[in-house]
């Protein structure tokens, strides 16, 4: 009796773990992104983790995958498939310093070694745009930091591009302005000489509200349209 009670229980046992993967399958599989961010967090199988950071189309289901994820080489491949600036920031955080390294000498995608040299203190952002071209850096900077804080480097650069005056990044200083610009780095487009440039500056101020007005002595003239090259 005691031995069929025993068998009984291992059976009971096993039917519960049965029905928990089930669920758990179910769950991943649900149209539900809360079932689904549930299930991820039972989750210990890293490449299937790693799947779903790429692969679920909600945001906190990705993000959910890369917090459980814990094998470097996924990790990094997280990284450097860049699914989403917070999913690919939030990889990029819990790699190693050996796993860094490897990507800053080995990735074949600039924006990604830019990324991992600036997490290693190889490079700062300053270091980076010298480094770099500009929409790479720029990149690199969306991605996997924030604007707001490498806003410093940024005018820096826009404003060596400037003098420069190399035309074929116009368009790329056009998109700096649009999606990170702020009043500052507008008034050195504003007066730099550039008609592109300061049409955007023109938009630019208006889309947020501010009027141009025009006073006498250099303002910011102090940044010309290809001084560099006189």
């Amino acid at each position: 009796m005691k031995f069929q009670t025993s068998i009984q229980s291992l059976l009971w046992l096993l039917l519960i773990v049965f029905s928990l993967m089930i669920c758990g399958c179910a769950d991943l599989e649900s149209s539900d992104w809360r079932a689904r961010r549930r299930a991820v967090r039972r989750l210990t199988d890293q490449k299937l983790l790693a799947k779903i950071a790429l692969e679920d189309e909600h945001y906190w289901v990705n993000m959910a995958a890369v917090e459980e994820l814990t094998d470097q080489a996924l990790l990094a491949k997280v990284v450097i498939e860049k699914p989403h600036r917070d999913i690919s920031s939030a990889a990029i955080e819990k790699l190693s310093k050996e796993e860094l390294t490897k990507l800053s000498t080995e990735a074949e995608d600039p924006v990604v070694r830019i990324a991992a040299e600036v997490r290693l203190e190889e490079n700062n952002w300053d270091e980076a745009f010298n480094k770099y071209s500009l929409k790479n850096v720029m990149t690199a900077i969306f991605v996997f930091d924030r604007p707001s804080t490498a806003r410093p480097a940024i005018k820096r650069a826009c404003e060596r591009y400037i003098r420069e005056g190399n035309e074929s990044n116009i368009p790329e200083l056009k998109n700096i302005l649009r999606f990170h610009g702020d009043r500052s780095l507008a008034e050195v487009y504003l007066n730099c000489g550039q008609n592109d440039l300061s049409s955007e500056a023109k938009r630019w101020a208006k889309i947020h509200g501010f009027v141009i007005s025009h006073t006498s002595g250099y303002g910011s003239r102090r940044v010309r349209w290809g001084s560099d090259k006189r």
